[in-house]
């Protein structure tokens, strides 16, 4: 099973979830999630209807990221997109080959998506 701690409430979450706050800064910290091997990706969704989201992922896991805002800001692993509707879209290089995968869709109403590496 795998598990995230949720900020500000730090409550424990499992894939398969959906995240969904109003009017918080929200922090999905993904660096000690356990994800097994296989032919499949993990898949986490999270939405926010205004405010900030933070996801923060593992330094070595392949990832496809998909984020978006009806008005705000977008910034994914250094790619920064801000204005109406901004959209990135970020896979790593070796995504199709990872024996880990996540996929990841993030996005908020009005506010700032930022997804990043941990340490």
């Amino acid at each position: 099973m795998a598990l995230a701690i949720i900020a500000p409430t730090w409550r424990a979450w499992k894939f398969g979830t959906r995240i969904s706050r109003t009017a918080l800064a929200t922090f999905l910290d993904l660096t000690r999630v356990q994800i097994p091997e296989g032919r499949h990706a993990a898949r986490v969704r999270a939405w926010l209807g205004f405010g900030d989201l933070t996801v923060i992922l593992p330094r070595e896991l392949a990832v496809r990221v998909q984020a978006s805002a009806g008005l705000g800001e977008v910034s994914v692993l250094g790619r920064k997109h801000e204005g109406i509707g901004p959209t990135a879209e970020v896979q790593s290089e070796d995504y199709a080959t990872a024996p880990r995968q996540l996929d990841l869709e993030a996005s908020v109403g009005l506010g700032e998506v930022k997804v990043v590496r941990g340490d």
